[in-house]
């Protein structure tokens, strides 16, 4: 079948066994050009392997000799935008946050409306439990920033993305999902579930010795107490 009776999917699917690179960025026939190449290279391999393999003397089936491909090296790239507002807050440790952000520009085109001025720079902050500020600053509408506080350290921490209006008042532009921050600390909450029993230390005793007929005799009860209790019994106890 020739190959421009297909489709670019299925042009793209033969490149892609191929292991051709930069396959995506190609167009149709630019794809069929780069399949044909290496068809054409595959052959011109093959005929000089069998040609080494036959002068070499071996009896060997020629039926397993497979031309190798070259692996492909994946370029893989971030976007430099998304084309979404958004603020997006990431722990790194105990006290390092990472903080990235994009304000689309109908966004800016809108709020250079709202507030009658080309020059609108947003700020971003960073709050703590109970809204104490940590760090704010003016910003790009696009971008990134790192923070670094102590009082981080197991706190609940977002970011807000404000700017002043034609006023002089702050409205919010931009809200984080609110992190638990983790903690260098050991943990102040004790999960431990405590025994409790009310039964009396005769009928402890009883359950120890599994059952045994416990007698009134107190040196058979200093013996049984002994067994499961550091507590000594003839020094501290009458």
């Amino acid at each position: 079948m020739k190959m421009e009776n297909l489709t670019k999917v299925e042009v793209y699917e033969i490149a892609k066994e191929m292991g051709i690179k930069k396959r995506s960025k190609m167009t149709k026939s630019e794809l069929i050009q780069a399949v044909e190449k290496v068809k054409s290279d595959n052959i011109m391999k093959t005929s000089g392997a069998v040609t080494e393999y036959i002068g070499s003397g071996s009896d060997e089936s020629l039926g397993s000799f497979t031309p190798a491909v070259e692996e492909e090296t994946v370029d893989i790239s971030l976007p430099d935008r998304y084309g979404i507002d958004t603020l997006v807050l990431l722990p790194i440790d105990p006290a390092n946050v990472y903080a990235f952000w994009e304000i689309t520009n109908d966004t800016v085109s809108k709020l250079t409306e709202l507030t009658d001025s080309d020059s609108i720079r947003p700020v971003l902050t960073f709050f703590a439990d109970y809204r104490e500020k940590l760090a704010f600053s003016p910003v790009d509408f696009l971008g990134n920033y790192y923070v670094y506080d102590r009082r981080m350290d197991g706190n609940t921490v977002w970011a807000e993305l404000s700017f002043i209006d034609k006023n002089g008042e702050s409205v919010k532009l931009l809200v984080s999902e609110k992190v638990k921050m983790p903690s260098d600390r050991v943990s102040d909450e004790d999960g431990r579930e405590y025994l409790r029993v009310s039964e009396t230390s005769k009928r402890l005793i009883e359950y120890a010795s599994a059952g045994e007929i416990i007698y009134n005799s107190n040196e058979y009860l200093h013996r049984k107490l002994k067994m499961f209790s550091s507590y000594d019994i003839h020094e501290g106890g009458s």
